[in-house]
């Protein structure tokens, strides 16, 4: 009966603030086509843990109004967000509400595999924050295991070839692991200055001929490689 939108960003979590006219509410959305009452939804579970629900005419009633709510927040997110570069939406709420959300919401890039399936309700940002943390961990895994694909394809594990190849912009990904990393300058500061230097060099190339750069741990590197340039051709 209530939805606010907030934005992850470096693991932290801000209320994103909407206007006034923002259906926030059932009754801000719905008015006077309001027909159940504004009820909360909630479903019951047996000792066994299955879910049951009531058929009266009320909860007929409650299920149209959520649905109706549920698409006059759709829309309103359709035209809020259309300059966030299709932003992927997470939902965060109870499983039967995201049911029926993902049912009406079109147009949006909802993320229908990865959500934090409990009540928001009464919750602090900092409580908030610390469950959606599963989320971003979730993301994460599902790109540290398509990198590791990428070992499949044409790729340089030479500075010299991978230097050589973001000049020529043939570089689409460059790799680099925390383990080239040394803590402070090490035992030989001016070659870990050029080493630092030289790569640095390597990953502007590389992003200025429209390339990525990923900084990861060694354990997440496509092949456990220290250094890994994944060719476009």
């Amino acid at each position: 009966d209530s939805v606010a939108l907030y934005k992850m960003e470096n693991k932290k979590l801000s209320k994103i603030n909407l206007p006034e006219d923002a259906p926030v509410t059932m009754e801000i959305a719905l008015g006077d086509e309001l027909t159940g009452g504004g009820a909360n939804f909630r479903s019951s579970s047996n000792s066994s843990g299955d879910a049951s629900h009531g058929t009266s005419a009320k909860d007929e009633e409650v299920e149209v109004d959520r649905r109706n709510y549920y698409y006059a927040v759709s829309n309103f997110l359709k035209t809020f967000l259309e300059n966030e570069e299709s932003a992927p939406l997470f939902l965060y709420g109870l499983p039967d509400n995201q049911a029926v959300f993902k049912k009406v919401a079109k147009g949006l890039n909802v993320q229908g595999e990865i959500s934090v399936t409990t009540s928001p309700a009464q919750l602090s940002v900092a409580e908030l924050e610390k469950n959606v943390l599963k989320i971003q961990e979730e993301l994460s895994r599902k790109e540290v295991a398509e990198y590791q694909k990428l070992i499949e394809t044409k790729t340089y594990e030479q500075f010299s070839d991978i230097k050589q190849s973001a000049s020529l912009g043939r570089l689409e990904k460059l790799f680099i692991t925390t383990a080239n990393l040394i803590p402070g300058f090490g035992e030989d500061p001016d070659t870990e200055y050029d080493w630092r230097q030289e790569s640095n060099f390597t990953s502007i190339e590389t992003i200025s001929n429209g390339g990525d750069v990923y900084i990861l741990e060694q354990t997440d590197a496509p092949g456990g490689k220290s250094l890994l340039g994944i060719l476009r051709y």
